[in-house]
């Protein structure tokens, strides 16, 4: 059959202090299944028990009767067994434990405490209260072993009714003391009421402050998330203006540079319109005495080309009449005297042709000027002009192809314009003005 499981209390009992109360409780008529275990302690620290001292446990049961038992121990630790005789009688028990030297010339004593014993419900007249002295019947039962040993137990017997007296004063003084913790006790519990009644109006105002405090701390957070928010938004737009700040002085300073550049091209630009102007009026004038020239050039070469047909018509004139004269001698010699003739007219009209040709050479180099100076400023009009000027040139020489040589004329890539009396044919260089209508930037006027 399994036992029953032991009920162990702990308790920590001071050498010196007050007596401790309801620090144990426990059943009326129980036995072998409750125990107590008490440390004991000497101002907080565990009290070394001596090795070869004894534990006893002193009670004083609620009707008066006494238990004197033996106990163990382990260290501070005391171990207590209530037994049946200690859970007689119900109500409260007052308890305390001493530690005997073992010749028993000294003992001390811990401070009391108080088990309280329930009553038991059930109707058990078996059990009766009586003293119990283990302690003492242990040491007892040697001495009866011998009869030596009465004069002994007869002085235990004293000793125990002198400590009985001894206990019996000491339970008075007790009960002295209990009486009055009692009323210190009720004192205390009305101030404990009383101060329970303060602390539930303390509560009730703590509970008020801290629910103000919470919904302070509610607009505090709020008016900090606010602040947080504004003061974000505060370094973002500072940010922005120094930002803007720095552009704006950028931009101040492209300005400025600009407005230099702007003032350094406009006067530039007004010394080029004044460049402009004057090669305009220096255009102009050219251009009028290109024209002028180019005029009396043109006029020059009409009236060489006149003379040149002319000069050829008296030629062919000289020629048929030569050929006529060529029955007669005299017919000959007139008409030898005709050809020098004519052919001084020629000479002259090649000194005319010559002249011309000078006067063209002149022409090309003031056009030739003309464009270079004038390049700049009216470059589309100039080359305009210059080339309706070699149109006109080119017509001109086109209309000068004359060949007076005694001979039918005939083509040529290139016909100068020559009267010198001999045979073409023969010539190696065939002197004149020569035209070939290229470009007018680049052409060259050969003579």
């Amino acid at each position: 059959m399994e036992s029953l499981k032991q009920l162990t209390t702990h308790i920590n009992l001071e050498m010196s202090g007050d007596t401790k109360r309801y620090l144990v409780s426990a059943k009326q008529g129980d036995r072998r299944t409750r125990y107590i275990i008490a440390k004991l302690l000497n101002s907080g620290e565990p009290y070394s028990i001596p090795e070869g001292a004894r534990a006893v446990i002193n009670i004083k049961k609620p009707d008066g009767k006494h238990v004197y038992n033996a106990c163990t121990y382990s260290g501070a630790d005391v171990t207590v067994e209530l037994t049946s005789q200690t859970l007689a009688a119900s109500g409260t028990a007052y308890c305390d434990i001493e530690i005997r030297a073992e010749d028993d010339t000294q003992v001390i004593t811990s401070a009391s405490f108080t088990m309280e014993i329930e009553e038991s419900q059930r109707n058990d007249n078996a059990i009766l209260s009586s003293n119990e002295f283990t302690e003492l019947e242990d040491r007892l039962r040697g001495y009866k072993e011998a009869e030596e040993g009465r004069a002994e137990a007869e002085k235990q017997r004293v000793e125990a009714e002198a400590d009985r007296a001894s206990a019996e004063a000491i339970r008075q003084e007790n009960e002295t003391v209990r009486v009055r913790q009692e009323q210190e006790r009720e004192e205390a519990e009305t101030a404990r009421a009383l101060a329970e009644v303060i602390r539930q109006e303390n509560e009730t105002d703590r509970v008020q402050q801290e629910q103000e405090r919470e919904e302070a701390e509610t607009a505090r957070a709020s008016a900090e998330d606010i602040r947080q928010e504004n003061e974000t938004d505060r370094v973002r737009n500072e940010q922005e203006r120094k930002e803007a700040e720095t552009a704006r002085a950028s931009a101040e300073i492209v300005r400025q540079e600009n407005e230099t550049v702007r003032t350094r091209q406009e006067q530039e630009r007004r010394e080029a319109e004044n460049v402009r102007k004057e090669n305009e009026t220096l255009r102009v004038e050219q251009e009028t005495k290109r024209q002028r020239d180019t005029s009396q050039a043109v006029k020059n070469a009409q009236d060489a080309t006149e003379n040149a047909v002319s000069a050829t018509n008296n030629c062919k004139d000289a020629t048929e009449r030569a050929e006529d004269a060529l029955q007669n001698q005299e017919q000959l010699e007139a008409t030898l005297n005709a050809a020098v003739g004519i052919r001084q007219e020629v000479s002259q009209m090649q000194q005319a042709v010559e002249a011309a040709k000078q006067q063209v050479e002149q022409d090309k180099q003031e056009i030739d000027e003309t464009i270079q100076n004038s390049l700049l400023a009216s470059a589309e009009k100039i080359l305009e002009s210059v080339q309706d000027y070699f149109e006109r040139a080119e017509a001109l020489y086109s209309s000068m192809y004359l060949d007076c040589d005694g001979e039918t004329p005939y083509l040529r890539s290139v016909t100068p314009v020559f009267i010198d009396g001999a045979t073409p044919q023969i010539r190696s260089v065939n002197a004149g003005v020569e035209f070939d209508g290229g470009t007018p930037m680049s052409r060259q006027l050969a003579v």
